[in-house]
């Protein structure tokens, strides 16, 4: 597939054949954003380079550089406006190496260690407030790079639409510490430096504290809230369009969308019924389990049928989709039509392969919403029955363009890529020369 084509999670040349460099790679996927690379130190430097030449971002995971290697593809690649993170990242909310997944919202962190920024991240989020991207830097940047990979990254910030407020993790000494804050003075945002041996110092639109402890009080100091997110709704607003119903796969998946329905007060009837039998009028909210796919089939018909139903929730999964004909995809079909005009339908699509991608399209083509979790789902359901405009997309990104990765590693790297829902290419990548670093320089500078 080429890049005019339609994006999906996971990119696959015409030819099926997996690229075996960056630049074959960049041919095929002229518009991805970030390199995410695990080659052995000996050589990892040279794809690094490659990468930052060919305009990506990169994230070292596996072995990464060595320190003297690190200072200089960092200095290579902020010289070309670009950054090197290492270890782990959350990048236009999407959770690659290291890091793990965490609630959206509009803090930017800049951290010397994945540990750190996650940490910073949960703080925040104690708070109600959830994290736009997460840029982790190298415990060596404040010190032996004088933070100019903070600096890099800070700026990037800056200029991304999605983060309106910044953090910045990591001891630094009086002189690159003065650098940060006068950084973060100059982005206009409200910034907050957990400088650890640093005294509690305050400026116009940033604050330095002392312990991780004491940034979610930093950054209400400063008014920085998230605007939208799993907050209890109104009494007034309960049923404003209708009913909701939803019945999933298993009782796990169950509890977990009910965990989002109840934050927001609705009113709803949980049960898990024995096989084959399942409530056709429950009189309000309902979630149910229906563990095979030919019962939430014939359950969805009877609701999608109905108009006192606002939105409606169910899930795919690879079980459900398997064989030429799947009952259940049937009916989601048929209930796109159906609930048009008169609610909606929204669809967990709890798998990541070619096909699956390929029906997200066809789905939302028909008017279906699609999301990749259960929990993003049930939010998307419950803003449907509160009447909570859907947030508008944000017209920038840490790129200036949607993320969508190149992938030198192992191949669970590329998976937990694709699962999140961005789109991602697999190299079949073998080591240059042979491995022979020396060997494989020298016909790097001859490209």
């Amino acid at each position: 597939m080429t890049s005019d084509g339609p994006r999906v999670p996971s990119w696959f040349p015409d030819s099926g054949a997996a690229p075996r460099t960056i630049d074959e790679a960049l041919d095929l996927v002229a518009d991805a954003t970030l390199a995410v690379i695990g080659a052995p130190r000996d050589v990892a430097s040279i794809e690094v380079r490659r990468a930052v030449e060919r305009g990506l971002d990169v994230l070292l995971v596996g072995e990464g550089l060595s320190p003297e290697d690190a200072a200089i593809e960092r200095g290579f690649a902020i010289a070309r406006g670009r950054v090197v993170l290492i270890g782990g990242a959350i990048v236009d909310g999407v959770a690659l190496g290291a890091a793990s997944p965490i609630a959206r919202g509009p803090l930017g962190i800049v951290a010397v260690d994945v540990p750190g920024a996650m940490e910073a991240a949960a703080a925040a989020h104690r708070s109600g407030v959830g994290a736009s991207q997460i840029l982790v830097i190298g415990d060596d940047d404040l010190a032996v790079g004088r933070g100019a990979g903070a600096l890099a990254a800070i700026a990037r910030l800056a200029a991304d639409a999605s983060t309106t407020a910044i953090a910045v993790v990591g001891a630094a000494e009086a002189q690159v510490a003065r650098s940060l804050r006068h950084a973060c003075a100059e982005t206009g945002k409200p910034t907050v430096i957990v400088a650890f041996d640093e005294g509690a110092r305050r400026g116009a639109l940033w604050e330095a504290v002392a312990t991780i402890d004491e940034l979610p009080r930093a950054l209400a100091r400063l008014g920085v809230e998230t605007p939208r997110g799993d907050v209890e709704a109104p009494p007034a607003s309960m049923h404003k369009l209708g009913t909701i119903v939803g019945a999933l796969a298993s009782p796990t998946l169950v509890h977990e969308a009910l965990t989002v329905w109840l934050a927001a007060r609705l009113d709803v009837a949980s049960d898990v019924p024995r096989p084959g039998v399942l409530p056709l009028d429950a009189g309000g909210h309902t979630l149910v389990s229906a563990m095979s796919g030919s019962e939430r089939a014939t359950w969805l018909r009877h609701w999608s049928a109905r108009d006192d139903v606002a939105a409606i929730l169910t899930d795919l999964s690879g079980t459900d989709l398997a064989g030429d004909v799947s009952d259940l995809l049937d009916a989601v079909r048929g209930a796109s039509l159906s609930a048009r005009g008169r609610g909606s339908l929204t669809v967990a699509l709890r798998t990541d392969d070619a096909a699956a991608s390929r029906l997200e399209a066809e789905l939302r083509g028909l008017g279906v919403h699609v999301e990749r979790s259960v929990a993003a789902a049930a939010r998307r359901v419950r803003d449907l029955a509160l009447g909570v405009p859907p947030p508008e997309a944000s017209s920038s990104s840490l790129a200036g363009r949607p993320l969508s990765a190149i992938v030198l590693a192992a191949p669970d790297v590329a998976a937990q890529i694709a699962r999140q829902g961005a789109p991602v290419l697999s190299l079949s990548w073998t080591a240059p020369a042979g491995g022979d670093a020396r060997i494989a320089r020298l016909v790097g500078l001859l490209r």
